[in-house]
């Protein structure tokens, strides 16, 4: 599993008590500080952001309406495919 270093990756109980349950099945990468690029959610949510900066909305409706568009465009999804394969 691979998680950056939000405390919540380590600090909870329940989560500490999952990874001690499940150690000799899971790996646990953890990213260096602050490496978005690295990250996929990271660089999803970019790319999100900066479609959503060029789209207005006016109520949260339309603002779930235009997340959902941006999420299902084939562009989008095309360059998020072009971005993680090799």
């Amino acid at each position: 599993m691979v998680v950056d270093g939000a405390k919540y990756h380590f600090e909870k109980e329940h989560v500490q008590k999952f990874y001690k349950e499940n150690e000799e099945r899971l790996v646990i990468v953890q990213l260096p500080p602050y490496s978005p690029e690295l990250n996929p959610t990271e660089q999803v949510w970019k790319k999100i952001k900066k479609w959503l900066a060029i789209t207005p909305w006016a109520t949260e409706r339309e603002f779930e309406l235009k997340l959902a568009e941006a999420l299902n465009n084939q562009d989008f999804k095309a360059k998020m495919f072009e971005y993680y394969s090799p």
